[in-house]
């Protein structure tokens, strides 16, 4: 021990005990260099004890700095016990590394480590207070974690994280954040799971316009309906979420990855069309664009770039998108009646469950719509509420009108209201972010009806009546008065093309008498077909209800080659 001063040192071996303890109390020790200090005990520092290590100090035991006592220098700790601080720990550019087979407490006292490493056989460093890195983090041994609890682990602007992997990382289980001080253009791996056998890394990095900040992370487990509370999310996700703060608020800028395993998705996970959502305080915000397929072969990942502000991330699919929501309300010409329109349809079980406007000419699904189907439950009720029939809905670019963003099939009740496939709630457009939007309703055989301005969408139910006279619509003559200061969409328009013609070219009457045969003016046919304008289940040529007598009226009744145009952009 030629190396090591030791001016004044006590060596207290307990009776019946092979453990040497190495107690300092108010002196001086100092392990020089090049020198080794191997304790089987604790070592402890008390009163104004200095402890001076340039060298290794390597005990079997605790580090235990108390009293006023100042541990310092440039060397090595090594320990297989706990490290408690409650004095001054001058860390210069020490290594201090944890060893052994059980778990080690650390106690920093507020003071940091230069450089720390976990070299445990199959154990844990656990954290009781707040602590900080300002070099390296290290694991060096496999299935190591960092349990910090309620506490935050900070790493130094300059500081690293090394050797992490799918057993080797920080356990954010607690409320406790991993924290990385002005972040900046350089990526930082938030190596993070929220329990010993779950890891689900963040990454990291802000733009060169992005206001240098300083970062937490931390792992939920699972995905709340609301960001950090209500329901815990079943369904069409990657069952983890993150929390990322900032010191200050805005001009981050953030790029963002996210890691999940495959044994993360749950049920209608779609890993081709999934993304980062962020919960901003209303909602989730993933839209259609920024959707995608996942990067990797399990673990998987993906990136969201233009972040500017953080809270609560997740990756899924249409389960996390935003939406924006309308209640539209329309009367269709050809079954309405007084004040409602009948349900003929509904009552002879002829509306299909699933929507019909995929198999029609002229009717483009964009988008996530198409293939909407609903329960024949929802055809049950009656009354004001009762089922009359599919429509077609359309979201257009607010700049350029004849532009379609995305479409909906929805369902249309007697008193005109437009409602999803449950019968109840508003419609909505998944994945599509708050903006403005022209509303256009179609129909299979009436010519349909456009917004006169774009309106301010979001994920509260926007109320547009096309019933009421005193809704202004695009183009000129777009719907017909139905008495008083109802308006209804024309009906007629048997073969969608946006065109109401009784005679010539791709006319609307010809297609009638062909489908009740072509010869007999008095047959009938039933079923659910384009050539029943009236929507009575009976397709008709002649005689009363007739489903002819619609178009020639809506163009007058006098000049049979006259046409009406469908006014939409």
């Amino acid at each position: 021990m030629k190396n090591i001063l030791l001016p004044i040192f006590i060596l207290i071996c307990a009776p019946g005990s092979l453990l040497a303890q190495l107690h300092v109390a108010s002196s001086t020790l100092i392990i020089q260099s090049g020198a080794v200090l191997y304790n089987t005990g604790d070592v402890t520092t008390a009163g104004s004890a200095t402890l001076d290590n340039e060298g290794t100090l390597n005990t079997q035991g605790d580090i235990n700095n108390g009293g006023t006592s100042i541990m310092q220098g440039n060397g090595q700790y090594t320990l297989k016990g706990d490290w408690t601080n409650s004095a001054t720990f001058d860390a210069g550019t020490s290594t201090v590394t944890f060893e052994g087979a059980i778990n080690s407490m650390v106690t920093s006292g507020g003071d940091a480590f230069y450089d720390l490493e976990l070299a445990k056989t199959t154990a844990d460093l656990l954290l009781a207070d707040d602590m900080v890195v300002f070099h390296n983090l290290e694991f060096i041994s496999d299935d190591n974690q960092v349990f910090i609890a309620d506490n935050d682990l900070t790493f130094g602007e300059s500081a690293t994280v090394t050797g992490y992997d799918n057993n080797d990382y920080i356990v954010t289980g607690g409320t406790g954040q991993v924290k990385k001080t002005n972040l900046g253009t350089t990526a930082f791996v938030f190596p993070v799971g929220f329990d010993a056998s779950t890891y689900n890394p963040l990454t990291l990095v802000q733009s060169d316009s992005g206001v240098v900040d300083d970062f937490g992370v931390r792992v939920l487990e699972n995905v709340l309906a609301d960001g950090s509370s209500g329901l815990v999310l079943i369904k069409g996700v990657a069952d983890a979420s993150w929390e990322v703060t900032e010191s200050v608020i805005g001009g981050s800028d953030l790029t963002i990855t996210a890691e999940w395993k495959g044994t993360d998705e749950l049920t209608g996970f779609d890993r081709d069309d999934s993304g980062i959502s962020h919960y901003g305080g209303t909602g989730w915000d993933l839209t259609n664009a920024d959707a995608g397929m996942a990067s990797g072969t399990d673990p998987y990942t993906r990136t969201r770039s233009g972040v500017a502000e953080v809270g609560y991330f997740a990756v899924g699919g249409v389960d996390l998108m935003t939406y924006v929501a309308v209640t539209p309300k329309v009367f269709l010409q050809g079954p309405y009646f007084g004040s409602l329109m009948n349900d003929d349809l509904r009552i002879q079980a002829l509306i299909p469950t699933v929507e019909p406007y995929d198999a029609l000419p002229n009717f483009t699904h964009v988008g996530r719509g198409g293939g909407e189907t609903v329960d024949p439950a929802v055809f049950e009720l009656a009354g004001n509420n009762a089922i009359v029939d599919w429509v077609f809905l359309e979201l257009r670019d607010k700049n350029t009108p004849s532009t379609v963003i995305e479409t909906r099939s929805a369902l249309v009740q007697s008193d005109g209201d437009i409602v999803d496939v449950d019968g109840t709630s508003e419609v909505r457009f998944v994945g599509i972010a708050g903006d403005n939007y022209y509303l256009v309703v179609r129909h299979r055989n009436h010519l349909g009806v456009c917004t006169d301005t774009a309106l301010a969408l979001s994920i509260l139910p926007f109320n547009i009546d096309f019933t009421d006279i005193n809704t202004v619509t695009y183009g000129t003559n777009a719907q017909k008065n139905l008495g008083g200061d109802i308006m209804g969409m024309w009906g007629g328009n048997v073969i969608q093309d946006g065109a109401l013609k009784y005679s010539g070219s791709n006319n609307d009457r010809a297609p009638i008498l062909i489908a009740i045969g072509g010869t007999v003016l008095t047959a009938t046919i039933s079923g659910y077909l384009s050539e029943d304008t009236n929507l009575d289940g009976i397709v008709k040529y002649s005689g009363s209800n007739n489903d002819r007598a619609i178009i020639l009226v809506n163009l007058g009744g006098l000049v049979l080659t006259a046409t009406l145009l469908e006014q939409l952009p």
